[in-house]
């Protein structure tokens, strides 16, 4: 049995090849870093992501770079973890631009360091958690 969609998607990861592979390279901590002309349109939504490396485990979840397709002037970065408790939290901010992301290219990094998260764009911090 096979089923056709109407899309197409693509993905580069250095995660698992599948959801029962090992992961081919585990990181924590450490500097992310991704020059990207991203697409825009309806149903489109480019991402660079950190998930972990555990299977079947989530979150945590750290998003260099999100765009929903139709509104590429906003790039969104996030933070997901669990509390103490194991309740889902995640932060949040939406970083609007008077350009169109989508239209020429940009670079996305995060520089994640034990004690704190910056989010960069074009060499510019966006965000921090501490």
């Amino acid at each position: 049995y096979e089923k056709v969609y109407q899309y197409e998607s693509g993905m580069l990861s250095t995660g698992r090849g599948s959801w029962n592979s090992i992961p081919k390279r585990v990181f924590k901590y450490g500097y992310f870093e991704a020059r990207l002309k991203i697409p825009k349109g309806q149903a489109v939504w480019p991402a660079f992501w950190l998930l972990p490396a555990e299977k079947d485990v989530w979150p945590p979840e750290i998003d260099i770079m999100e765009m929903v397709g139709q509104d590429p002037k906003t790039i969104l970065l996030t933070y997901h973890w669990k509390d103490k408790n194991g309740e889902h939290r995640k932060d949040n901010t939406n970083f609007y631009a008077p350009t169109d992301f989508s239209e020429d290219y940009h670079v996305y990094s995060l520089n994640w360091q034990p004690n704190k998260i910056e989010w960069y764009i074009d060499g510019v911090e966006r965000k921090s958690v501490v």
